[in-house]
């Protein structure tokens, strides 16, 4: 009976958690990771830890705390801390889910690289680059232009050995793809 009373508690709090998990769900996958950044970025690792947390981690406390003969007081006190730990911890794994979320699709050297937003946020939060690119609907495709100088190839290299900034992630290289389809095509060929 005592384990009984305990599956439907945590039956309970699963329920709850799964409407929580389908609303991250949604934002997940229409916002953050649309198709096919989903697969390509990593959304499945994001997945995996929002599952972990918002699924089995306070299910799995209230089975282990739950019990009938307890006051209300201890109850309400034990699934005080429960939901504490479990938001607290949910909230952790959507805030990472949602820095690594793609902010643009970069062409450099022979390839497309998808640009975490923590990737730029971390050397361009104050740019206005930056923000134009955030508030611009869908994941822009870029071009990341190479240096066509002396100067620049020294600038890109600085940035690459100071602050550990790859080209594909330097923002000044940024230009929009469209305006570059024939190099792109030239340099794949």
């Amino acid at each position: 009976m005592k384990i009984r009373e305990k599956a439907i508690a945590s039956g309970i709090h699963f329920s709850a958690s799964l409407l929580i998990f389908g609303i991250f769900i949604f934002l997940l996958l229409t916002y953050w990771y649309p198709s096919p950044y989903f697969t390509a970025s990593g959304g499945w690792q994001g997945l995996k830890l929002v599952v972990l947390v918002d699924l089995v981690l306070g299910p799995l406390l209230t089975f282990i705390v739950f019990n009938k003969l307890k006051s209300r007081r201890e109850l309400t006190i034990d699934f005080g801390f429960i939901i504490a730990i479990q938001l607290t911890a949910l909230i952790w794994g959507i805030i990472t889910v949602h820095q690594q979320r793609p902010v643009a699709t970069v062409f450099w050297d022979d390839r497309f690289y998808t640009v975490p937003d923590k990737a730029l946020s971390r050397h361009y939060t104050d740019s206005e680059s930056y923000q134009q690119l955030l508030s611009r609907p869908g994941i822009p495709f870029l071009y990341a232009r190479k240096p066509d100088n002396m100067d620049d190839y020294n600038n890109m290299m600085q940035l690459i050995k100071d602050k550990n900034i790859p080209p594909h992630h330097q923002m000044e290289r940024y230009e929009p793809f469209e305006q570059q389809l024939d190099t792109a095509a030239v340099t794949t060929n």
